[in-house]
């Protein structure tokens, strides 16, 4: 992937009338959470490869490692501080945000509740250099990209500790949001390994047949869309992403439920991946902390194309048999 080094934007202190526009903090609620701040931080820095480590849970050990740009020696301690960005400067840039962090709280909320160190070596640099909680800067060694090692996650934090479910439960929340994030990221490569086991390693799937592999292994070869005959006791194999971005929206729920409602029993819910492009004008992401809720400027119409192109898939679905991964969903709005 071609990178345009000039262009990437160096990180800087918000101003308070952009950082007071922006949702409120961070929302580091459970091992999972981190993850998904700082994987998304690696795709915003342009990687092409992506290694997620985790160890118990993710309290003992998160280990993000990627070859994107890096970070400039100079902006380390502005990247562990509060509203501190390299994606967006003024207000006007929270109408059209492309990129998937950009409050700039992140590393500062998760150094603040474990044993924290980053280190990175910038395209433009020949050298890495480390920081840690205590912002001193080391050179060290490192390839092209950044590596942040969580510790000790919530140790200084025994309330929020306490409040995690168990050891089963909470890597299954890990689980969950690797595997949207592989699935939402095609053109990026990822190995997750969990305590020691490599569970995927997965190349950039640049053509269909090996996106349909990827999908395969995430959530098996039975995996079907439009089959209304394969239903499921909860929502877990239902997969919405928004320009890439991971969602959980009530106006998409709404339209994908009145569509299967009069095809599959109540209580039961459908397995689906859909894909959705539209101009970042036409959506507001700063919504929520946790940046999984959105806002459409013009609901009506966003219901009305994706309730429309779910009704034209499934009616095609009806006349084949077994419409496998490879039907996803894709509107160009």
């Amino acid at each position: 992937m071609a990178i345009e080094v000039n262009n990437h934007a160096r990180i800087s202190k918000l101003d308070s009338i952009v950082a007071n526009q922006i949702a409120a903090g961070e929302v580091i609620e459970r091992p999972a959470n981190v993850i998904k701040e700082l994987v998304e931080n690696s795709l915003d820095a342009k990687a092409n490869n992506i290694r997620i480590e985790v160890k118990n849970y993710g309290i003992d050990l998160i280990h993000i490692k990627d070859d994107g740009v890096g970070i400039h020696k100079n902006d380390l301690p502005l990247a562990m501080s509060e509203h501190a960005t390299s994606k967006i400067s003024k207000i006007n840039d929270l109408n059209s945000l492309s990129s998937f962090g950009f409050r700039g709280e992140a590393l500062s909320s998760i150094a603040s509740v474990s044993n924290f160190k980053l280190i990175s070596k910038n395209i433009n640099s020949d050298k890495a250099y480390e920081i840690s909680n205590e912002l001193q800067i080391y050179a060290a060694s490192h390839n092209q990209g950044t590596s942040l090692i969580i510790e000790n996650l919530f140790y200084n934090t025994p309330a929020r500790k306490r409040f995690l479910t168990s050891e089963k439960t909470e890597n299954q929340h890990i689980l969950d949001i690797v595997n949207r994030i592989i699935l939402s990221n095609f053109s990026v490569g990822f190995t997750f390994i969990n305590n020691s086991k490599q569970i995927y390693r997965f190349n950039k799937a640049d053509i269909q047949d090996i996106k349909d592999q990827r999908i395969k292994k995430i959530l098996g070869s039975q995996f079907l869309i439009g089959n209304t005959d394969i239903n499921y006791s909860n929502s877990d194999k239902q997969y919405v992403f928004l320009n890439n971005r991971i969602v959980k929206d009530k106006l998409l729920s709404s339209a994908i439920k009145s569509i299967y409602q009069d095809k599959i029993p109540k209580g039961r819910y459908p397995s689906f991946v859909i894909f959705i492009d539209i101009d970042p004008k036409l959506v507001d992401v700063n919504v929520h902390p946790s940046k999984y809720e959105v806002r459409f400027q013009n609901s009506y119409y966003i219901y009305s194309i994706i309730r429309q192109k779910l009704i034209t898939v499934l009616d095609e679905c009806d006349q084949k048999d077994n419409i496998i991964s490879s039907s996803i969903i894709e509107n160009n709005l």
